[in-house]
């Protein structure tokens, strides 16, 4: 037999809370003929012991003394059970959530963490990340190569070094662009243009040469802008365009500010249909957003190929759902046409070439691994992907 106090630290409760378990009647101890004084059996202990299991479960006092007594309805239990899946699944996920704000976790799962949390609470998601002393710029190559946080440093620092030298920093073509504005500028030409993620400017350079128009270049890494700086005060465009340190996700202009936007593969960066919602605003009456977005080219696809882009970018879509996406927000599309594999064929020629110099230099990296693993995606499943250009119209 057992004292009370005894009792109390066997099920691990305090003196009041095994007081108050006798008051409703889950326990009914004997009372020592000599002095009065509680004493609890095995019996007693293990009896209030499973009923505090099934209350941990979710069942109710009442239900918890009907299930010890075979008395409890099978729709009930199997409904609680339902609920403590339901809720196991819940906490496996909040597990993972904090396993990734600790950085810790550095699985194949952050990276659609990250897209999943973007997507759905975006100011939410960048001031996490700020809180965790990581600029935008961090904050966007965070979630782009979904990388432990604990490495993304060192990653980061060889990835840029990489784009940096390279003639662009995604693919592109310099016929296709000269078709779009060609387009555009039927009629009267923009006289506003925003390059978005620009990058070292590639884009913002060629447009300048196509048209009159004054162009603002905003990217967030200082490498690249300083790059590009450079280039335009060489060439003597500096009148024209304007290189800009600043945010995609809160671009620093107000609202009717330009005539075109130019987005070559910075828009996947926060989401396709976020990007297009977030920068028809900046737009006048009229005007352009021309945008390339990686898209799937048909149903048939390899599984290796839907698995690196599950973890790579989940949210992506097909050229079909992509297009609906942008009328549904009341865009017209003006022309849509898929990147040429010649652009992503010179892209990856050029990549190749600073991978070999780079790894001259620093030796096998994980960073140069990780690029080398991509051209070959591509080039062994690139009939199965690639970019969606879309020019569109509000």
């Amino acid at each position: 037999m057992y004292s009370i106090t005894e009792a109390a630290t066997r099920l691990g409760v305090s003196r009041s809370t095994l007081l108050y378990y006798e008051r409703i009647g889950l326990i009914k101890p004997m009372r020592d003929p000599g002095n009065g004084y509680r004493r609890f059996s095995e019996v007693d202990l293990q009896h209030l012991s499973a009923l505090l299991q099934l209350k941990a479960a979710g069942l109710s006092w009442q239900e918890c003394q009907q299930c010890l007594a075979g008395q409890l309805p099978a729709a009930t239990l199997d409904a609680r059970l339902a609920a403590v899946e339901t809720r196991l699944r819940e906490l496996l996920r909040a597990r993972d959530l904090l396993h990734t704000f600790s950085g810790a976790n550095g699985n194949e799962q952050t990276r659609v963490w990250h897209d999943e949390f973007l997507q759905r609470s975006p100011r939410a998601y960048r001031h996490w990340l700020s809180e965790q002393g990581f600029s935008e710029q961090e904050t966007l190559q965070i979630q782009w190569l979904s990388k432990d946080m604990n490495e993304n440093q060192d990653y980061m620092r060889l990835f840029l070094e990489l784009f940096v030298e390279m003639e662009r920093q995604g693919p592109g073509d310099e016929q296709l662009t000269q078709a779009v504005m060609q387009q555009v500028c039927t009629g009267r030409g923009p006289e506003k243009i925003l390059d978005m993620g620009c990058g070292t400017g590639i884009a913002s350079l060629l447009i300048s040469h196509l048209c009159n128009a004054q162009i603002s270049a905003l990217d967030n890494c200082q490498l690249f802008l300083d790059r590009l700086d450079a280039t335009v005060m060489s060439e003597g465009l500096d009148d024209r365009v304007s290189v800009i340190n600043g945010s995609m996700f809160e671009p620093p202009f107000p609202d009717h500010s330009f005539d075109l936007i130019w987005s070559e593969g910075s828009a996947y960066l926060m989401g396709f249909e976020s990007a297009l919602k977030r920068w028809q605003p900046l737009l006048n009456a009229q005007g352009y957003l021309f945008v390339s977005e990686m898209c799937w080219f048909t149903d048939q696809r390899s599984g290796e190929a839907v698995e690196y882009w599950q973890a790579g970018y989940p949210s992506m879509l097909t050229e079909s759902e992509a297009i609906a996406k942008a009328q549904a927000l009341g865009y017209q599309v003006v022309s849509q046409q898929r990147l040429p594999k010649a652009a992503w064929e010179h892209f990856y020629a050029d990549m190749q070439d600073r991978i070999d110099q780079l790894e001259a230099k620093y030796g096998e990296q994980r960073a140069l691994t990780d690029c080398r693993h991509e051209i070959d995606m591509y080039r062994r499943f690139g009939d199965e992907f690639g970019y969606l250009c879309l020019l569109l119209r509000v």
